[in-house]
């Protein structure tokens, strides 16, 4: 007998986390809920980001500050989503978009329950798994077609690919050259 979806009650068909028991939708749907979080949190640390004596220090900070970064503004996020999705949801009246608006309005609340999630999810996201350097300060996001990719600056190895649909365009995401 096949497990349940702990976020929709369908039949998890395979598993993508590992330890979670989220049906391949629910997991399509938290990766743009979490590749839109993980940009937010790393472009906003790369802004406050100075220089001179204070790159110094980040520098030498350890790589569990930048986990510390990444759990800061969760609940924000939550908020900021919920918000945005409860506003198209009440004024759209295409039912397949409708349908996607609820499974993903089911996923926020899913984390906001189990927000250990997130944990699990950035242990290796918020270092390059290649070269081993911070993506708070070290990171390109490239757009391609419907896909944005988060790359470390420093050896140009691909960390992080999330799907982008058209319409969930994000203002901080530079065409690379």
């Amino acid at each position: 007998m096949r497990k349940r979806c702990v976020i929709c009650g369908g039949e998890q068909d395979t598993r993508i986390y590992e330890g979670y028991d989220i049906c391949t939708e629910c997991a399509d749907l938290m990766e743009d809920i979490m590749g839109e979080y993980f940009l937010k949190v790393v472009s906003q640390s790369a802004k406050d980001s100075k220089g001179g004596y204070a790159m110094h220090l980040w520098d030498m900070k350890i790589h569990e500050s930048d986990y510390i970064r990444i759990k800061q503004d969760i609940e924000r996020h939550h908020r900021h989503i919920r918000e945005s999705v409860m506003r198209e949801l009440a004024g759209e009246d295409n039912e397949s978009r409708r349908r996607y608006l609820t499974r993903l309005l089911a996923d926020i609340e899913w984390l906001e329950e189990n927000l250990d999630f997130y944990h699990h999810y950035f242990e290796n996201h918020y270092l390059c798994p290649t070269c081993g350097g911070s993506l708070f300060r070290n990171y390109i996001v490239e757009e391609n077609g419907d896909w944005f990719l988060i790359r470390c600056a420093g050896c140009d190895g691909i960390v992080k690919k999330y799907f982008l649909p058209a319409i969930h365009r994000f203002a901080h995401v530079k065409k690379r050259d």
